[in-house]
């Protein structure tokens, strides 16, 4: 539906849209009100807490992201820590708590089935991480 100038990347901004190759037109909006906009457009991408705190059922989304898409890793969120204090036992707890089956049940019933949890090795982490600097860098020069 959209084609970007150039493929696009995790960085691509609604300025790398190729207006005369998409079949939509983009009306960028601020992602708080995605949701407040829906009456006015004929369909909108919505982050998942905005989309939960506007009321919408998540069910009834026309798309989804595939989470095990490599396109999802840069989305990731993660408990992360400063070198020096990767050791740190209230760190420890933070992600044992945050690993705890009533916790992650919770996470997941509060996000009506929507969160996905993902339990990835940390070299893996730095690996993506490393590949999403390396973009960085390369758009920037």
């Amino acid at each position: 539906l959209v084609t970007l100038r150039g493929g696009g990347n995790v960085l691509s901004t609604p300025a790398e849209i190729d207006k005369d190759r998409s079949k939509v037109t983009v009306t960028p909006v601020d992602a708080a009100q995605t949701v407040a906009s829906l009456p006015s457009v004929d369909g909108s991408i919505v982050n998942n807490n905005f989309a939960l705190n506007g009321g919408l059922d998540p069910s009834k989304a026309l798309f989804g992201d595939n989470p095990n898409d490599p396109t999802a890793e840069p989305y990731i969120n993660i408990i992360a820590a400063r070198a020096a204090d990767k050791d740190n036992p209230t760190y420890a707890k933070v992600v044992s708590v945050f690993k705890d089956p009533r916790v992650t049940d919770a996470v997941r019933a509060d996000a009506k089935n929507t969160s996905v949890l993902v339990n990835r090795p940390q070299p893996e982490l730095a690996g993506i991480l490393t590949k999403l600097s390396d973009t960085i860098r390369s758009t920037r020069s």
